[in-house]
């Protein structure tokens, strides 16, 4: 495929990331200072739910749907009613048994609340569908417009809930909101609608391909949630928001990047199957690309962990910090992981990437269980350290497939890493000299900055050179 095409993807769809998640994060700085730290906690009890009926919506098909090359509208329209009536089938389902798990747990509205936020499985049934016909054609500027829109607007009506008292119900209407407009505009956009149609032996034809990444990600969401559940039973909301917000701030990075990158990644892989150096080489450019960007803006936000909550959360979040250094760390090695079940999946190995997604899930489960009954910092240091051991094994496929393994890859990236351990080295100490926050923050962004950018001449890190170099064509072509 077309390097420029795939640049051209990749510049849309980060953009459209960055945007989102900037507002995101705006508008979740806000919200946090308003809002108690027990009402992030009933939220993310109630993504537990949300997230693993979610999983079923799609059961693998989208990915089903951008790996098959001949893939037609009546493929994309079995997929579209099936999904639709999955989700009808799990809100019911919830709906049923809504006040049971409000009874168990104990907590206020939580049946209502599951009523109303589970009305997204049926939203993303839709927009499931949307999204695979959109990476399909390689389209990503019309997720941009899409995203944004969804963005801004739910953005608002988050606000002018919490401003007005609603509590936990704000966020909910914030997330819902969010969905639903995204599917809508997505649907006004794209040039693609549902036929009355329906084939089961096209079904069966994807579903044969979807329901290993459909069971890997069932156990990859399953394995979160699960530490949400033991976290809300066996400690308070309080712990449990802590733990969410210091999960969430590095995912708004990897959400950016990670994200972006496997949108465009995975059918570009799809379009040059029969090539394998193009493969390797396309592989390797998104490795290094995604760790240069993604590296030094985790470890940055370990080092200035202290300053960020203090100054734009307020103190009251301050124990948010622990777990906010711990889930950066982990979070360094997310391209490793993303680049390489990509690359099994183009590759149409997905009982390959089932079998890795399940050892890793394994071991990551038993460090759950072995550390729940002493902290939940020990639970977070151990899900660092099975995201550590499942770095390797997912690389294991690649090596097996492409001939680009662990040691290659950790090759190509040490430079990234050894450069961004230098910059924390150099930023982090910076919090014992001031006691404003506003002013550490402010030392600590502008150096981290200069260290990076320096140190990557310094070093002659390609990664560096080429983005430069493609910024600057991009703005000459402009002028």
């Amino acid at each position: 495929m077309d390097r420029k095409i795939i640049l051209h993807n990749l510049v849309w769809k980060f953009s459209e990331r960055c945007a989102a998640q900037f507002v995101t994060l705006f508008v979740g700085i806000i919200l946090a200072r308003i809002l108690a730290p027990s009402d992030y906690g009933t939220l993310s009890l109630l993504m537990v739910f949300t997230g693993i009926f979610g999983v079923f919506v799609d059961g693998g098909l989208g990915n089903s749907l951008i790996q098959k090359k001949d893939a037609d509208n009546i493929d994309f329209s079995t997929v579209f009613f099936f999904n639709f009536f999955i989700g009808l089938l799990l809100y019911t389902i919830i709906f049923v048994v809504s006040p049971i798990i409000a009874n168990y747990f104990e907590i206020k509205d939580l049946s209502s609340l599951l009523k109303v936020a589970s009305l997204s499985l049926i939203i993303d049934a839709i927009k499931n569908v949307e999204s695979a016909y959109i990476s399909k054609r390689m389209q990503f500027r019309k997720f941009f417009f899409s995203t944004i829109i969804g963005t801004a607007i739910s953005a608002c009506v988050g606000l002018f809930m919490a401003f007005n008292g609603f509590g936990v119900w704000s966020l909910v209407a914030q997330t819902l909101t969010n969905e639903l407009i995204d599917t809508v505009i997505l649907w006004l956009v794209i040039d693609w609608r549902p036929q009355l149609a329906f084939s089961f032996s096209k079904l069966k034809e994807l579903f044969s391909f979807g329901w290993k990444i459909f069971v890997a990600t069932l156990l990859g969401t399953t394995y979160g949630k699960v530490t949400t559940l033991l976290i809300a039973k066996k400690y308070s909301s309080n712990d449990l928001a802590y733990y969410d917000r210091g999960n969430a701030y590095p995912n708004y990075i990897v959400g950016n990047v990670n994200s972006s990158i496997s949108s465009v990644l995975f059918p570009a892989l799809c379009n040059v199957k029969n090539n394998t150096d193009e493969r390797v080489r396309i592989t390797k450019k998104a490795l290094k690309l995604s760790s240069f960007v993604m590296t030094p803006l985790l470890i940055g936000l370990a080092a200035v962990s202290e300053a960020f909550i203090g100054l734009l959360l307020t103190e009251k979040w301050l124990s948010v910090v622990p777990f906010l250094i711990i889930f950066s760390i982990m979070n360094i090695f997310g391209p490793i992981q993303s680049i390489n079940n990509c690359a099994m999946n183009a590759e149409g190995r997905s009982g390959a990437y089932l079998k890795v997604q399940i050892a890793g899930r394994i071991i990551s489960l038993t460090g759950i269980f072995l550390t729940m009954f002493i902290s939940v910092k020990a639970m977070a240091l151990s899900v660092l350290c099975s995201s550590m051991i499942s770095t390797f094994l997912t690389s294991i496929p690649t090596n097996k497939y492409l001939g680009y393994g662990f040691s290659k890859q950790l090759k190509d990236i040490l430079p990234i890493y050894i450069l961004s351990g230098i910059m924390f080295a150099v930023v982090y100490p910076i919090k014992f000299l001031f006691a404003n926050y506003l002013l550490v923050l402010s030392i600590q962004i502008v150096e981290g900055v200069i260290v990076y950018i320096l140190g990557s001449i310094i070093m002659k890190i390609d990664s560096f050179y080429y983005l430069a170099d493609t910024i600057k064509s991009y703005f000459n072509k402009k002028h």
